[in-house]
């Protein structure tokens, strides 16, 4: 992930949860096995914020004139990291 990149609606940035991660790995490890085990995958760590960005040379009082970007939790990003290496390495496993 990129260690710039913009926040979402919880405010957190990477180098918080590298933080977390670093100070307590079994209470965040907790958090994310819980997800796992119950297969429970927050609303909230679901919720963009759109954010519209203007193309340049274009009428801005158009709605086309817009590029819109969509910003995730960071905790959402990482959970869903872990499910797809996980997936991978399952399917890859087992040729399918």
């Amino acid at each position: 992930m990129k260690k710039k990149g913009a926040i979402g609606l919880d405010d957190w940035t990477l180098e918080m949860v590298t933080e977390i991660f670093n100070a307590d790995k079994e209470w965040y490890q907790s958090i994310l096995n819980f997800c796992l085990h119950h297969s429970v995958f927050p609303k909230r760590w679901k919720i963009p914020m759109v954010l519209l960005i203007p193309k340049e040379g274009k009428d801005l009082s158009q709605f086309k004139s817009f590029r819109p970007m969509c910003l995730l939790p960071i905790l959402g990003k990482l959970l869903d990291k872990l499910i797809t290496n996980r997936l991978a390495t399952y399917l890859e496993e087992n040729c399918l």
